[in-house]
């Protein structure tokens, strides 16, 4: 009994002097700060102090309770908010103490997409406190870039969607840069479109842009985007610096913080203005100045068009935007009109997903007669399209659009360039005369993982083609790069539904993808024919390509690196049933058995998880050495291993033999390459093209 009273205060000892332990270090970080003025302490959001040992651990295990209270009191005096103060004391009152360790010590990495998860109190989440902290992290970061006078003299601009907490995430993002001296320019009083904030950073010439956005992401979800002064998101090692700036610096939440979500605090500061009416004016201007081709006069009577935001920001940009253009009034999918962050008629807000989200479109557009569906996302960057072939309803996929939308471009690259040399003051005397534009001159950039479609219709056509990583990150810096270069950019896009038609928008832009698309479908409409009849000219001009797309989802993100680490160690496949594997391409070796020298010309890190396997079939004696390409990538935002495969054709009569053997070689690949049941993933999704 003796021994047993022994051991139990020896285990109390310990944990109290854990804690005492904890709060000695949390005390003296704040009394340092108090007392050096401008330093700043450091944050516990990461998952583990690196120099832990063994026997540390052990003490932590053994005095769980008071440890984990620790955390909960320094998370508590650190948070400014009151519902999620609550929800870290709820796990403790409940015992809850393993979850709360895990949620207290997690980290929310900030990639180049900056942050995207799921809404709840600990550091692996967004709340207000990780939305602080990532903001006192990026203005650190943009003073190191820019220089502190520079930062304060030209500010930074924010916007917002319409989900839950954007409009306070928004708030405390705004209050740092004003805090601090920093003039905001703010888009974020309503909700706005994304693109809208990669515009306003060039047009207003700020040092950064921010968006809270998640995107098409379940309600569950909040975001936070970075674009620098370029109007561009991130790359690396932007990323990096800042993810180390968010971990080192932290300052104590403003006492104040209750009244700084009030609108009327942020409007009557001296250095916040409200720049919406003046951006949204400058946006429809150049769009309309640029990308409108047919006069107002054809567009009035444009053929009737259904559309929906799906319960996003994107209706009354868009009605701008066709008022701009002259056309007449739309069909609005009324169910989806309003913004509604609880997306109720769209469980998952991805026009990605198909039918199940087209669906009340399909019934309003029914209802009045209308054959063609147009459709942005929640934060309008992406755009989709449907259309009644007399019988049915038929949803193009990504890529598709990408086809049609560059056939209508390239089909008027004359006007574009000469409204491109216009807007950016290059004298005509360069080029003797429009019609001696070269084809040299024009350029289209796409992500690895689209159709190589457009970069066969490049080669027979002679304009530039430039492959990319996947995220508009990659695409749009390809994009200026090649325009720096006095070559016109006509399209730049990812299979996602991604689209950018012109480089003052620096992001996918669904808004002016949408205006510009009706634009080509009155165009064939008029010709007597369908989009997909244009379609089918275009495959009969350049090449038929069969594509089997979809994902598997994992647990939890960490499954999917650990799913490519498992095919390097057991060996590349040599061949996929029974189809020769002619070379492959790792992003995170930098191997790529193509090229002459074996490495790869995109960029590559030993954190990418991006595979790509290119075949050999046999079935089309057009292309001897490649017919297939297979490429498998983490996602940047969700639990998910995405996989690709295009299969290029040349015998228009047998698609549908091609379309049933790329689903079996992708499903052949999937068992026994992926292993689902080996690495527990579960089956999702085939969207075959």
């Amino acid at each position: 009994m003796q021994r047993i009273l022994s051991a139990v205060a020896f285990v109390g000892l310990v944990g109290l002097f854990v804690f005492r332990s904890v709060r000695r270090n949390t005390s003296s970080r704040v009394n340092s700060l108090a007392s050096n003025g401008n330093r700043r302490k450091r944050t516990i959001a990461t998952a583990e102090p690196s120099n832990v040992t063994a026997k540390e651990q052990s003490e932590k295990t053994e005095s769980l309770p008071s440890y984990v209270a620790a955390l909960a009191r320094i998370w508590c005096q650190r948070d400014p908010d009151e519902s999620t103060r609550k929800e870290v004391q709820s796990w403790i009152s409940d015992k809850q103490l393993i979850f709360a360790k895990e949620r207290l010590e997690g980290k929310l990495h900030f990639g180049t997409a900056g942050l995207r998860g799921p809404m709840a109190a600990g550091y692996d989440r967004l709340n207000t406190l990780t939305v602080l902290q990532a903001t006192q992290g990026v203005l650190k970061y943009l003073e190191r870039l820019y220089g502190t006078e520079e930062v304060r003299k030209r500010g930074v601009c924010v916007g917002r969607d319409s989900r839950h907490n954007s409009d306070k995430f928004a708030a405390v993002t705004q209050a740092v840069f004003l805090r601090s001296g920093v003039p905001v320019h703010s888009l974020a009083i309503n909700p706005v479109p994304t693109p809208l904030v990669s515009f306003a950073v060039t047009h207003l010439h700020c040092v950064a842009g921010i968006m809270i956005t998640a995107s098409h992401n379940p309600k569950t979800d909040n975001g936070y985007k970075l674009y620098l002064e370029d109007g561009c998101q991130i790359l690396p090692p932007h990323d990096k610096h800042i993810e180390h700036l968010i971990q080192e610096n932290y300052e104590p939440w403003f006492p104040n913080y209750e009244e700084w979500l009030k609108q009327e605090k942020l409007l009557n500061h001296p250095m916040f203005t409200d720049k919406l009416d003046e951006v949204h004016e400058a946006y429809c201007s150049f769009v309309t100045s640029f990308l409108h081709l047919r006069e107002d006069a054809a567009n009035k009577f444009a053929p009737v068009i259904t559309y929906s935001p799906l319960h996003g920001v994107g209706a009354p940009f868009f009605k701008r935007l066709c008022a701009a253009f002259g056309f007449p009034e739309f069909i609005m999918t009324k169910s989806q009109e309003e913004p509604n962050p609880d997306f109720p008629t769209a469980p998952y807000p991805n026009p990605e997903e198909g039918p199940q989200v087209f669906e009340e479109s399909f019934k309003e557009a029914n209802s009045h007669g209308a054959k063609l569906v147009l459709m942005t996302d929640p934060d309008a960057d992406r755009f989709a399209v449907a259309e009644y072939n007399g019988s049915e309803w038929r949803i193009f996929s990504g890529n598709e659009i990408a086809f049609l939308l560059v056939s209508w471009l390239w089909e008027n690259r004359l006007e574009l360039r000469k409204r491109w040399m216009q807007q950016n003051n290059i004298s005509e005397e360069r080029n003797d005369s429009a019609e001696d534009v070269s084809s040299n001159s024009f350029a289209c950039v796409a992500s690895a993982v689209s159709s190589k479609f457009i970069q066969t219709m490049a080669e027979k056509e002679g304009f530039q083609f430039r492959e990319t990583l996947t995220g508009f990150k990659w695409l749009s810096h390809a994009a200026l790069e090649l325009e720096q270069q006095n070559c016109q950019l006509l399209l730049a896009y990812e299979e996602a539904l991604g689209y950018m038609c012109t480089t003052r928008v620096r992001d996918k832009d669904g808004i002016s993808a949408a205006a510009v698309f009706w634009e080509l479908a009155c165009s064939t409409y008029q010709c007597d024919m369908l989009l997909v009849d244009r379609l089918n000219l275009l495959y009969q001009k350049y090449g038929y390509f069969q594509s089997c797309n979809g994902y598997v989802l994992a647990e939890s993100s960490s499954v999917v690196p650990c799913v490519f680490e498992k095919i390097r160690k057991e060996g590349y496949p040599l061949e996929i049933m029974g189809c020769r594997v002619v070379s492959y391409r790792d992003l995170a070796t930098g191997v790529d058995t193509a090229e002459e020298n074996g490495r790869t010309s995109l960029p590559c890190s030993p954190s990418t998880c991006f595979i790509t396997f290119r075949l050999q079939t046999g079935r089309h004696p057009s292309f001897s050495d490649v017919d297939v390409f297979l490429s498998i990538r983490g996602s940047g935002t969700e639990p998910k291993l995405k996989y690709y495969c295009e299969m290029r054709c040349d015998n228009a009569n047998e698609l549908e033999h091609d379309r049933m053997f790329l689903k079996n070689l992708v499903d052949n690949f999937i068992q026994c390459v992926l292993k689902p049941e080996e690495n527990h993933l579960q089956l999702a999704k085939v969207s075959e093209l």
